[in-house]
């Protein structure tokens, strides 16, 4: 992972996903006017989930 990615503190920390809210739909590499499920670094198709734990944390997942 990337160092500007990773956070220590919330690698420690046990979460769960909850239902899946939307997956990412459009990639962004041009600006950071970012809109609904943009993203400039996870690909097309990732699940996004919110965390039962926490209602500030988003989790992805992906293939890639």
């Amino acid at each position: 992972m990337e160092a500007y990615l990773k956070r220590d503190w919330v690698e420690k920390l046990t979460l769960t996903k909850g239902e899946l809210i939307g997956k990412i739909a459009k990639i962004n590499k041009e600006d950071t006017d970012f809109k609904d499920r943009t993203s400039n670094n996870l690909p097309v198709g990732s699940k996004i989930f919110p965390a039962k734990e926490r209602e500030d944390i988003l989790l992805v997942e992906n293939n890639g």
